[in-house]
Parts: structure tokens; sequence; C-alpha cells
């Protein structure tokens, strides 16, 4: 005879696609109807079965991919926020990197600092899905890094799903301040008449920029002088 089969099953995605809810009962539900040889139509046979939703792990982090403070500066602060993107309540563990040239590391959470990232870590609180905590990296800049790229990354990884992280980098990229003294200033040399024997000058040139330099030297003089200039040499 003929057989009709008819199952309901229900959804595992929610509208716009976010994951089902830790937890969640999705039941599917079998129906069947039929006719024999002779006709006869025999009454829905009805069979479920439910299946409950385990939990998916999912971290994202997110922060800018560039910021410019001066060198050398102080009390700079980067945050990074980080989402709970998976099914479930969880909880994350912090690890940062910063590059050479940042220094006084520390960190911030819910206006409170942290020395340490053990400590910071032990102070992160529970994120319900779809939640977000915001952690901040406070550091200084060293002088002489004008130019230079110097990396931040924070990684958070799931407590319950230790394979399950996320990073962000944040690129730290002072701008580069050129500057040049050049002493002695308005100084002066008695020095009698050289009959031919050259005298010389130092005059020390010190690179008061934020960054590796390359100055052309030139010599002049006041109007009237009787000195000649021979040779200027760095």
């Amino acid at each position: 005879g003929a057989i009709a089969l008819v199952t309901t099953l229900a959804s595992a995605q929610t509208a716009g696609a976010q994951a089902t809810p830790e937890g969640t009962v999705i039941t599917n539900t079998a129906s069947a109807s039929y006719t024999d040889a002779n006709g006869n139509t025999y009454a829905n046979a009805t069979a479920s079965v439910s299946v409950t939703v385990g939990f998916a792990a999912g971290v994202d982090v997110v922060s800018p991919a560039t910021v410019s403070p001066a060198s050398p500066s102080s009390s700079n602060s980067q945050a990074f926020t980080i989402n709970n993107t998976g099914n479930g309540n969880d909880t994350v563990t912090v690890a940062v990197s910063a590059a050479a040239g940042l220094t006084n590391v520390s960190y911030t959470y819910n206006a409170t600092n942290y020395a340490t990232l053990a400590l910071l870590n032990a102070a992160l609180p529970v994120m319900t899905s779809g939640g977000s905590i915001v952690v901040s990296v406070n550091y200084d800049v060293a002088s002489g890094r004008g130019g230079q790229t110097l990396p931040i990354t924070l990684t958070a990884t799931s407590r319950r799903t230790n394979t399950v992280s996320d990073a962000s980098t944040t690129n730290v990229t002072p701008a580069t301040l050129g500057s040049v003294a050049v002493t002695p200033d308005g100084a002066s040399v008695d020095q009698l008449p050289s009959n031919g024997t050259q005298y010389s000058q130092v005059f020390p040139v010190q690179n008061t920029g934020n960054a590796s330099d390359v100055y052309n030297l030139a010599a002049s003089l006041n109007a009237g002088t009787a000195i000649t200039i021979v040779s200027v040499n760095g």
C-alpha cells in the first residue's frame, strides 16, 4: 500500500543566523499514515526525538589597526573589545604581547588597574552569549622610536573550550620628529693669524629627534671676517 511520511524538524538556527542558545531543546517529530491494498486507511503513527543543544564556544577580539602616540610618551592606553560569540555563558583568559620600545605595560578592566595578567585574568567576569567586555593595555613609548611599528597583540581564549581563541593587533606607530643640536652655539675662540697653518674647530652634532637621521653639514661665516673655510668634515 501507499505510505505517506511527514517529518517536522525544529530549526537549529534563529533569526539572523545566530547560534542556537546552549540548552535549547530541539524536538524532531515524524508522522506516518498509510492505506493497505484493500483501501483501508490507518491512523497516523507518530514518533518524536528531542536533542539538547550543547555548548559551542566563540571569541572575537576587536581593536584599531594603528595608533600614533608620541615617542617618548607615557600613560598611553589601548582598548581591546572581547566579544562572546558562542552560544552560552563563557569567560576568557587574556594574553598580551608588546613590542620592545613599549614599556611599563599594565592592564585595566572596569576602571581597575592590574599590574599583571594573572591579576587581570582573575578579575574577568562571565560573559553571556553575545556579551562583551573591554580590556585596556596601558603602556609608555620609549624615546627614539619615531617611524617604527610597535605591535600590541591581545589574545583571548575561551575557558570552557581552550582550543577556541581570537587575537587582535594594534600597531603603535609614533610619528617621526626630526631635531638637531649643534654646540658650541655663540661661543668665541681667540686664535692668532695662522700664517698658513690650518686651525680646526669641533662642533658636536647631536640628534635630538626621536628617530635615526642623516645630516648634511655646511659652514658659514659672518660678513667681513678674515677667515677662510677650508673643509667641513663629519
